[in-house]
């Protein structure tokens, strides 16, 4: 038996690999890196709203803070100035002469009533200690 040499060869190219052309396997890789790329970019994507949506809520606080700090010192700047008006009145009013007088007037009569008050629990004292002794 002999060995047909051309048609082994003629045949030998049906059992060789074939190899595909460089452009299918670009374009393969391309397509493998688009779809990653997509991939990428939608997950990028949405971790970027995340952020966004955190950085909102994280500066929405701080303004509520701002906002609570702002109205508690313009509360105090308030009470500090109705503090000043009150007193600056209150001095007005002491430097006024009705009111000195006034207040004369009743230290005055702060003064009798006290004395009347020593003379009264003197004169109470005294009868009690009269009675604790009359009846020993």
């Amino acid at each position: 038996m002999e060995i047909d040499n051309d048609l082994l060869e003629r045949k030998a190219h049906l059992y060789e690999p074939r190899r595909l052309p460089t452009t299918y396997l670009i374009l393969v890789l391309a397509a493998g890196v688009a779809i990653g790329n997509g991939i990428t970019a939608l997950a990028g994507y949405a971790w970027l709203r995340i952020e966004i949506q955190l950085a909102t809520m994280e500066m929405q606080k701080q303004a509520e803070k701002a906002t609570a700090r702002f109205n508690l010192q313009a509360e105090q700047t308030r009470a500090r100035n109705l503090e000043r008006e009150h007193q600056k009145a209150q001095a007005e009013l002491k430097a006024t002469p009705a009111y000195q007088n006034a207040y004369r007037i009743c230290e005055f009569w702060r003064q009798q009533a006290a004395a009347d008050d020593n003379a009264f629990h003197r004169q109470k004292r005294a009868e009690t200690c009269a009675k604790l002794n009359d009846f020993q």
